[in-house]
């Protein structure tokens, strides 16, 4: 990045006691100005290298997508190997954020997600659809994986969402004949035709519902790790219970995306992590067993629908003859239990004790390494993906790269080139202007909507300019302030030989990340009265809409 850029800078409150030894930003999302801030993911972790463009042409890989770079928001489906030994090489299955699904989906959904329903959702089937695309490199020969022995399988899909598989479902699942599509198989398989996904923001009243009964957001936080979300999987649950009586009597299991996908590749219903679990409101991260009394608030009989949560590096057993018959898979190729997207990114990121990562996506989120839960109520904390002992601490915030680029394509004709152009043309600190851009139902805060103010901090309706509105939206992001991918195949490793080696022995071979951009000197002069004036404006429209509730 050129000292003449803006450099996304955070500031995070850090926990009191926890010393901050070093902030790592990762730029997913189709930002190509925020790709170019990331990291690049070093050369000692090999996998296929594929060079990716989107579509309409707007997007160019540079050199460093070619030689490794990995957090591509168009990646449709890669294979990465990790070194394990002389002998062993270890396969993380991973999708990224997709743009486009034509040739996976005869659904006609563009990236499968369905908006402006309630909940907002995802066909079921999609998931395992997405499987299809596969058969283009069977036998691995067109991965250029043919040759290498598979030896650990792990994946790291979106958090929250929720598939609710009928009864008789996991006999499918243990019978699959090899001759045909996943999808066909499981064309009645489920009970719930579309899953709610983390988009979801139509459970407001099973959230106050399960806070009241355990005594307050503060109580539940403390319990689960987080106060009662709308996107939360004990929440969707809850409404499905109660708004689809009938459906959720006939649902023999309900999983997560990520061990929904695991049950695929098992032939077997695979349980829930114990890190993608703490966020559903309902798994007590302290004894990383699920709340009774959660739940029985939620629905009736959901511990026998759920399973036992494992351990987030548990070996949970061999993959299907399924995938070994169509695909050439390994017979003796291990599942390791699949965690969620920021567990993975965690991971992928290496995070130690003092480190906190700011991964920018389809969401923008900060991670942080825990080595004691604390209670809070804007964030979430969850168990930690690698050491069982600690925990995680998360910020996530809906309204990222797609808020990009709805800005991008008003302001910048679809152009990250002239989006950068109209970006470098302002000052730092936007002459006074400052806005906030929430295209969907933001989490922190619980607002929507677009707001912009002036030098006196009116606001107003546009600004004059584009180059004015293009540093609005990107201050005002940094101000709220994928690695996930690379987190699967550390995790692969980590659960084939977690007997042997601890996860910082196995990954200690890997480079430490170099620090390729820094803030000007007089950073913090400028966003830090910023910040201030933030969390004004934020107070301000909070006020604003629960007065407009009360009218």
């Amino acid at each position: 990045m050129r000292r003449g850029a803006l450099a996304r800078s955070a500031f995070a409150e850090i926990p009191s006691g926890q010393k901050l030894h070093r902030i790592r930003i990762f730029a997913g999302g189709s930002s190509k100005a925020a790709s170019r801030r990331a990291p690049p993911i070093r050369k000692s972790v090999c996998g296929p290298q594929t060079d990716d463009k989107e579509d309409d042409g707007r997007i160019s890989r540079d050199r460093q997508h070619a030689s490794g770079r990995l957090d591509s928001p168009i990646v449709k489906r890669r294979l990465v190997a990790v070194p394990a030994g002389s002998r062993t090489i270890c396969i993380a299955e991973y999708e990224a954020p997709v743009l486009s699904l034509p040739d996976v989906y005869e659904s006609r959904f563009d990236s499968g997600d369905i908006f402006g329903m309630i909940p907002d959702s995802k066909p079921s089937l999609l998931y395992d659809a997405r499987i299809k695309r596969a058969d283009k490199t069977r036998r691995g020969k067109a991965s250029g994986l043919g040759g290498v022995r598979r030896a650990t399988l792990v994946s790291p899909p979106c958090q929250h969402g929720t598939v609710y598989w009928s009864k008789g479902s996991r006999n499918r699942l243990q019978c699959l004949d090899p001759i045909k599509f996943l999808h066909e198989q499981f064309a009645t398989s489920f009970s719930v035709t579309h899953s709610p996904i983390w988009m979801d923001s139509s459970t407001s009243k099973e959230c106050s519902v399960l806070e009241e009964i355990v005594g307050g957001p503060h109580k539940l936080a403390e319990t689960t790790g987080s106060r009662a979300y709308e996107r939360f999987s004990g929440p969707q649950i809850a409404k499905i219970a109660r708004t689809k009586p009938e459906a959720y009597c006939s649902t023999e299991r309900i999983s997560l995306v990520s061990n929904f996908i695991a049950s695929l590749f098992l032939g077997d219903y695979a349980p829930i992590d114990w890190s993608d679990g703490s966020g559903m409101n309902l798994l007590n991260i302290r004894t990383k067993d699920w709340d009774d009394m959660l739940l029985e608030t939620c629905a009736t009989g959901l511990r026998e629908k759920l399973g036992n949560p494992v351990s987030s590096y548990s070996d949970i057993g061999p993959i299907s003859p399924y995938f070994v018959e169509r695909f050439s898979f390994n017979e003796k190729c291990r599942i390791i239990a699949f965690t969620g997207d920021n567990p993975g990114s965690l991971i992928g990121m290496r995070l130690k004790e003092g480190d906190i990562a700011c991964s920018l996506g389809t969401s923008d989120t900060l991670l942080l390494w825990l080595n004691k839960p604390k209670t809070i109520t804007d964030g979430h904390v969850l168990c930690n993906p690698v050491d069982n002992e600690a925990y995680m601490a998360l910020l996530c915030f809906k309204n990222g790269s797609l808020t990009r680029e709805r800005i991008r394509d008003d302001a910048a004709q679809g152009s990250w080139q002239i989006f950068n152009e109209l970006l470098e043309s302002t000052p730092r600190g936007n002459f006074g202007n400052f806005a906030l851009y929430y295209d969907i139902q933001e989490i922190l805060p619980f607002v929507i909507g677009d707001y912009r103010y002036n030098k006196a901090n009116d606001e107003i309706s546009r600004y004059s300019s584009k180059e004015v509105e293009v540093r609005a939206l990107i201050e005002g992001q940094t101000e709220a302030a994928n690695s996930a991918m690379m987190g699967a195949a550390y995790q692969a490793k980590h659960g084939l030989m977690q007997n042997n080696c601890s996860f910082d022995e196995i990954t200690h071979c890997l480079p430490e990340l170099t620090l390729v951009c820094q803030p000007y000197d007089d950073a913090e002069s400028i966003y830090k009265p910023m910040t201030v004036r933030y969390r004004k404006i934020i107070d301000q429209i909070l006020k604003k809409r629960s007065e407009q509730k009360h009218v």
